[in-house]
């Protein structure tokens, strides 16, 4: 048995003693030497183990196993187990020396190689060469801080149902950030759901914020998007082949696909004007491009920095529109310019080109008239009755006048042609008359 045992549980033990071996000084507080023994021997004494002040790095180790092929021993450094009831176990720590200007690190190695380093402002760092790992064993992984100006949080590294992945945790507010930070910029993903801080509804809480705090450029909820909080706006790079806003399509039977709503802002407050929704095409160096309004891909309007072209044949306006105008803005400063309306031109050979048809609706009782007018004055009027013209009422066409032996003459003298003359030219003149369908 060692003398180290021997001396610390011998019952004829004397205080005041000299000892030695693995002990020097007097009992009852010897001073370690050595600790030597078997398997099974424990040395107890005391509640500290210290070096004296001129020994260079002491190390508490077992000494080396040189046999072939064995193990090295595991080493075992434990606080005090309680077995009391209530009781709680000892808590074991690893305590590196103070200074006047610095404390010293903990250290942490393996083979005599550091790996882990605490420093005295509680910076941790891995000191692997190749790729450091922390792994657990558990259901999660939690880093926590609880000291900072706003409370508590927390980033959870989870793999289950609903979270495969990391998860940012916020037990104090209603919101949890994401930040992203650069040497002179940063951006932030936030999950906001605070009534007071909503970008959109605050009925439609939680949403999804995306830019600068506070000013996100993306907001999302789960019934509407946003984009640009300052400067709207949506661009796609340079190389991006016809990029497209849409919904995703449905695939159900008998279904309608919803409708896309592209709308410019409202204003609410008094004597105020809503906002303008432009659409426009790009520019180019020979010309800009065209805006095509389309139903299922198909072009039915084509505005270029020329004329507005439309597929569809037809242009109507909704029923409940009254007076539906197609017209030219006033001018001020010049004359007023010409609109013309103009069926088409057809330039092949032996073709003929379309009809112009001014046509007033039908009714149950009566159709409408055709006006035409100089400014506000009218000219010319048709309605079922008949033609009507310089502000005259339309009247019928008079019934068939008969010419019987006529001979066309259409010169006449008031003061020399004779009587027969005279009724030549009349006769010619109601014959032209039919002809124009004025008379009858």
């Amino acid at each position: 048995m060692p003398l180290l045992y021997q001396m610390l549980s011998a019952a004829a033990a004397i205080a005041g003693a000299p000892v030695g071996g693995d002990l020097a000084g007097t009992l009852p507080n010897p001073t370690v030497v050595g600790i030597t023994g078997t398997a099974g021997v424990t040395a107890i004494h005391g509640a500290t183990l210290r070096w004296d002040l001129g020994v260079a790095s002491p190390t508490l180790h077992q000494a080396d196993q040189t046999a072939a092929s064995t193990n090295g021993q595991n080493l075992t450094v434990q606080a005090q187990n309680a077995t009391g009831v209530t009781s709680s176990g000892g808590n074991l720590r690893l305590s590196s020396g103070t200074g006047t200007t610095a404390a010293g690190n903990v250290d942490l190695q393996t083979g005599g190689v550091s790996q882990v380093l605490v420093n005295p402002s509680g910076t941790v760092t891995l000191r692997s060469a190749g790729t450091n790992t922390i792994t657990t064993a558990g259901t999660e992984a939690i880093l926590e801080q609880t000291g900072d100006a706003s409370g508590t949080t927390r980033i959870r590294v989870q793999s289950r149902s609903g979270v495969n992945g990391l998860l940012i945790d916020n037990p104090t507010l209603d919101l949890a950030d994401l930040v992203l930070k650069g040497s002179a910029h940063q951006f932030v993903m936030r999950m906001e759901s605070r009534a007071g801080s909503a970008v959109l509804s605050a009925s439609a809480l939680p949403e999804f914020q995306f830019g600068v705090a506070g000013t996100p450029t993306f907001v999302a909820n789960s019934q509407a998007v946003g984009l640009g909080f300052l400067t709207p706006l949506v661009q796609w790079t340079p190389s991006v082949v016809s990029p497209k806003l849409f919904q995703i399509d449905i695939g159900t039977a008998s279904a309608t696909g919803q409708t896309l709503t592209v709308h410019a802002q409202n204003a609410t407050g008094a004597t105020s004007f809503g906002g303008n929704l432009d659409l426009t095409s790009g520019t180019g160096t020979t010309g800009p491009g065209a805006v095509n309004l389309q139903t299922g891909g198909t072009s039915r309007f084509t505005v270029t920095d020329t004329k507005l072209s439309m597929a569809a044949p037809t242009l109507a306006f909704t029923p409940t529109q009254a007076s539906a105008t197609i017209r030219q803005d006033d001018e001020i400063s010049v004359n007023g310019r010409t609109l013309l309306v103009q069926a088409q031109n057809s330039t092949a050979g032996g073709s003929t080109g379309g009809a112009l048809d001014l046509r007033s609706g039908t009714g149950i009782s009566l159709p409408g008239a055709v006006t035409i007018r100089a400014g506000a004055t009218t000219r010319i009027q048709v309605n079922t009755t008949g033609l009507g013209f310089f502000g005259v009422t339309p009247v019928a066409r008079s019934a068939a006048y008969t010419v019987t032996n006529p001979t066309t003459d259409r010169a006449l003298n008031v003061t020399a042609d004779t009587l027969a003359q005279g009724l030549a030219v009349l006769g010619t003149l109601i014959l032209d008359l039919q002809l124009l369908g004025l008379v009858g």
